[in-house]
């Protein structure tokens, strides 16, 4: 009986996620840009991974590409939304070249199938590290003949960036400047909240697969009705507008691996950023690190909890930065974590500060 009730659940999550991948598509914001073109790199592993490359109008001679990489459950999307809210169009605006991944199993990426298919939910952050960034970063190199790639990262996504800095070897050498935000390398919230994420991440690591696309898109009116418990979560509402929010949980969201899920929780149980089976303590490696690095926290993100996001900042080597978006630094608002990328003022408040570093002269960087 169980046997039978756990193949029905598998039929109706997969029925679900088909149709609310077509339904996806009436929410979906405007299209690429015109210069805007979307192109597909292979792992070793293989997995497609989707990239979107943002050609600059006038490009700046001189000058590194640079590689986005969104966070955990998400996909593109919160790196391009539409005009307004696009870290990637405001970079390549102001004359950079820009290439953003979809990690495997998000946006236009390769997904994975609960039965058959070529691809599985078996992949962890380790996976992510080790296969998807290296080969991101390869791709951009040989596309555009660049020596180093500057690299931006939001949540997870600056997390993997610390990651590959730790591992070392060719993808590690490929960096060149970076920048992370929202990223944290403590996994302590408080008793109540670290206590809530065990559990759920424990919880998560035991189901065939987050399955968090098709349960965000059918729960869209219940966010919009009541949208203060995401609020206290993920962002500020007075730096980031519902209908932003709403669209972007429609088109940004996507499943993860269980595998994953067990990854956090064995983070947060230790409260050590490590690989899944514990053998490599990636923190405990970054201060031999050299990449130039500008590390951001929102002053009122509660996930990206700015002190845990200072511990990536202490534990880096060579030069490096620290900023904290908040209206005491001249911010028009206290940032949480999704207004890092789709705040209404984050082209001032959090864009151009990071546009600035990557254009800053780096003595420890060579291959512009």
């Amino acid at each position: 009986m169980k046997r039978v009730a756990a193949t029905l659940m598998l039929l109706a999550l997969t029925a679900c996620s088909n149709g609310c991948s077509l339904a996806r598509r009436v929410w979906s914001p405007a299209q690429l840009p015109e210069r805007a073109e979307h192109l597909i790199a292979q792992t070793s592993d293989g997995w497609d991974l989707s990239i979107i490359h943002y050609h600059p109008r006038a490009p700046l001679p001189g000058r590194r590409p640079v590689l986005l990489v969104h966070g955990i459950v998400t996909n593109e999307r919160n790196l391009d939304y539409d005009e307004q809210h696009s870290l990637a169009r405001s970079l390549s605006a102001r004359g950079l070249d820009v290439w953003a991944l979809s990690l495997r199993a998000t946006g236009e990426s390769a997904h994975a199938s609960l039965i058959g298919g070529d691809h599985h939910y078996d992949w962890d952050f380790d996976t992510y590290c080790r296969e998807d960034i290296p080969t991101a970063l390869a791709f951009v190199q040989q596309h555009t003949g660049a020596e180093k790639v500057d690299y931006i990262g939001h949540s997870m996504g600056g997390m993997l960036y610390y990651c590959v800095l730790a591992r070392g070897g060719p993808a590690a050498d490929a960096i060149g400047v970076g920048a992370t935000l929202g990223s944290p390398l403590g996994f302590r919230w408080g008793p109540r909240f670290t206590q809530l994420s065990e559990t759920a991440a424990l919880a998560a690591s035991k189901l065939p697969v987050l399955k968090l696309d098709s349960i965000t898109l059918l729960g869209l009116p219940l966010v919009t009705w009541f949208p203060e418990p995401l609020a206290l979560l993920l962002y500020n509402p007075a730096n980031l507008e519902e209908s932003v929010w709403s669209g972007f949980l429609a088109v940004g969201v996507d499943d993860e691996s269980p595998l994953l899920a067990a990854q956090f929780h064995r983070w947060i149980v230790s409260d050590r950023f490590t690989s899944r089976d514990g053998a490599i303590d990636y923190e405990a490696l970054l201060p031999a690190t050299r990449a130039p690095t500008l590390v951001v926290a929102g002053k009122a993100d509660q996930l990206g909890f700015p002190p845990l996001v200072r511990r990536g900042y202490d534990a880096l080597g060579g030069e490096k930065a620290w900023l904290v978006v908040g209206m005491e630094n001249g911010a028009r608002g206290d940032y949480g974590h999704m207004d890092l990328l789709l705040g209404q003022s984050a082209e001032r408040d959090v864009f151009e500060p990071v546009a600035q570093w990557l254009a800053a002269p780096h003595s420890s960087v060579a291959g512009h």
